[in-house]
């Protein structure tokens, strides 16, 4: 017994030193630590340049009218460049004319209009002063053909006005969940529903399904004719017959697009952005950037472009 307890004491003294001599190296040596990751850097390829605005912006839309006025919005922000989207300038709105901005859009230098999520912001000189609309179906996308006669989505249901958006009528029964809209004039346009991309012949008054198997919602949509056009989500989407039928682009990744016709274009998906000259199916990758998200690409022409990311980010192109 006496022997057991001995034993038993030994292996205290012997764990108890143990324990001191791996503390006291620990000591020493100091806590170990991970290196750091390593950093990260925008790949750009020839004439992009990226223009950091504020890390804390959650920007959702850029839109130039030309190659030197464009305007860029978000959460609580709207701002206005004069110089290619080199500099910005915040736009100074009251209080009752702040909010989340999804999207906004230009016909020329003067006339723009910009969603929240409750009402339109209007302007018609170039953004000096703005009007306020009230609009009750928490408008989303808006599209205008001229500074008159523009097409709106809500939630529920797709929207027309023939004043410049100081009055909106609902065009056609209900529509749930739209996203997005494209109108190429007053009878023919599509807009995103889920799955499923609506087509209009006579602007609005009734649409026809064409279902689509994909199992994300398309965001996007953009048409340079009657017959070609695109949708994107997660997934990018083509149809050369007006939209009858889609094929399956093989790029993946949350993007954009903006075409100048049935064969040359710009995508965006995921951190990437790409040159295509045959419709999307190859892709040419221009730049790969390190935002959260790229949420928007916008072309003027084939030498002037833009990109916003979610986190402040934004990056301009100009053919050296």
């Amino acid at each position: 017994m006496k022997e057991k307890k001995l034993m038993i004491a030994v292996h205290a003294a012997i764990v108890l030193c143990l324990f001191f001599l791996i503390f006291s190296c620990g000591k020493e040596e100091g806590p170990v630590t991970s290196p750091p990751p390593p950093a990260q850097y925008d790949t750009l390829s020839a004439g992009w340049q990226k223009i950091k605005l504020d890390s804390n912006l959650r920007l959702t839309d850029i839109f130039f009218v030309n190659s030197q006025i464009g305007y860029v919005c978000g959460d609580l922000y709207l701002a206005k460049s004069v110089d290619g989207g080199k500099t910005w300038h915040k736009v100074n709105l009251p209080d009752s004319m702040t909010g989340f901005f999804p999207n906004l859009y230009f016909i020329d230098a003067i006339n723009g209009w910009v969603v929240s999520d409750e009402f339109i912001l209007k302007t018609t000189n170039g953004g000096s002063t703005w009007t306020k609309v009230r609009v009750l179906d928490h408008p989303k996308d808006i599209q205008f053909l001229n500074s008159q006669t523009g097409f709106l989505i809500g939630l529920n249901a797709l929207y027309k006005s023939t004043d410049g958006g100081l009055k909106w009528s609902q065009v056609g029964p209900n529509i749930n969940r739209p996203y997005g809209l494209f109108f190429l004039d007053e009878q023919l346009g599509w807009v995103n529903r889920e799955t499923e991309i609506l087509k209009t012949t006579n602007g609005g008054l009734n649409f026809d399904a064409k279902s689509v198997a994909i199992p994300e919602a398309m965001y996007f949509v953009q048409f340079t004719d009657a017959a070609h056009g695109w949708s994107s989500g997660r997934e990018h989407w083509k149809t050369i017959d007006g939209g009858t039928n889609w094929e399956k682009l093989t790029i993946i990744g949350q993007g954009d697009v903006h075409y100048f016709d049935a064969n040359n274009g710009f995508l965006s998906a995921g951190p990437n952005i790409y040159k295509t000259s045959d419709g999307g199916k190859t892709l040419s990758k221009l730049a790969t950037v390190h935002e959260s998200d790229l949420v928007e690409i916008h072309f003027t022409d084939p030498n002037h472009g833009w990109a916003c990311g979610s986190n402040g980010g934004i990056y301009r192109y100009e053919k050296l």
